[in-house]
């Protein structure tokens, strides 16, 4: 006996289109969920890694303002502004001499570019450098930690020679000093480090961190451009003893220290992510730090979309000056 067969009926069809679109629209709001999230936790993690890198780097170099490597004495290096042997100005610096100026180991601008002696970094260093209005500069001098083995990759660089009585500048590949025993003394390259904040060289979306650095010739120049993306922000304050005990008394602004003697200082970054996120808004937190009370516009200056899109984290440290540079 033959069965006749059936189809689905029209209802049927439709129930099971609807059952299947509805399980295909969960199934797409699960990856819609799962991409943002994953885009999200991508965004905050490369922030928290940029912010901790810029830290460090910039920590770091400023524990060892000052060092000189064999002696402690800046007043005992021959070459240095002002004293004997004394080194030529070169076009890139930031003013004049200071490259190898022993009594500005350390130059910070307070929200704006430093002023030496009568000269804005602007004017020479700092000229065209997109430098970003409103956050610190800080400038700073020092011998690398590990000293020279080989002289022949460092011709046209100015190193310094040190032993516990004296020291002397000199430019790899050149005449080198003399009188120094080699049992106690070191040459070392001298480094010269000014860390400030930019647009980048793109198209200015995204904040830099830069580091201008003293190489061959000897010539300032941005050695390594756009050192750490996404830094919106870098401020310092100078912890001093006005009482002589060695530690510090309060934290100030710099350039309000007067004759006190400077033992540490205090950094803060404000990282900023790559990319704006549509349901973000930044504007509901204020940052406080330094001397500054921030709160992300909700206006777009044209360039960037408005501040209040972008995650931002901030991240501070303390660090204490293990040389005598003042």
């Amino acid at each position: 006996m033959n069965r006749r067969q059936h189809g689905v009926s029209l209802v049927e069809l439709m129930v099971a289109m609807t059952i299947g679109l509805l399980i295909l629209a969960a199934i797409f709001s699960v990856y819609l969920s799962s991409r943002d999230s994953f885009r999200t936790s991508d965004l905050v993690a490369r922030m928290q890694e940029n912010a901790r890198i810029a830290l460090q780097i910039v920590a770091e170099d400023l524990q060892a303002t000052g060092y000189l490597g064999n002696t402690a004495n800046p007043a005992l290096i021959e070459g240095r502004r002002g004293g004997p042997g004394e080194r030529p100005d070169i076009g890139s610096d930031c003013a004049e001499r200071w490259y190898v100026d022993m009594a500005a180991m350390l130059v910070i601008g307070n929200n704006q570019v430093p002023t030496l002696n009568g000269t804005s970094f602007a004017e020479r260093c700092m000229n065209g450098s997109n430098y970003l209005a409103g956050t610190d500069v800080i400038a700073l001098k020092r011998a690398s930690s590990a000293p020279i083995t080989s002289m022949a990759p460092h011709n046209n660089w100015l190193l310094i020679r040190t032993d516990p009585m004296r020291g002397a500048f000199f430019i790899g590949g050149g005449s080198e000093p003399s009188g120094f025993d080699p049992d106690i003394s070191t040459t070392r390259r001298w480094l010269v480090h000014v860390f400030y904040v930019a647009r980048d060289n793109h198209d200015g979306r995204i904040p830099v961190l830069r580091r201008k650095v003293l190489g061959a010739g000897p010539a300032l120049h941005d050695g390594q451009s756009d050192l750490v993306r996404g830094i919106e922000d870098l401020q310092i304050q100078l912890g001093i003893d006005t009482n002589g005990d060695g530690t510090v008394d309060s934290y100030v602004e710099p350039g309000t220290e007067g004759f006190a003697r400077i033992v540490s200082a205090r950094v803060w970054v404000l990282a900023r992510a790559d990319e704006p996120e549509a349901d973000h808004d930044d504007s509901k937190n204020t940052y406080v730090y330094a001397d500054k009370s921030y709160t992300p516009d909700t206006t777009s200056d044209g360039l960037v979309p408005a501040p209040h899109r972008y995650r931002r984290l901030l991240l501070s440290r303390t660090v204490t000056f293990r040389n005598k540079w003042q």
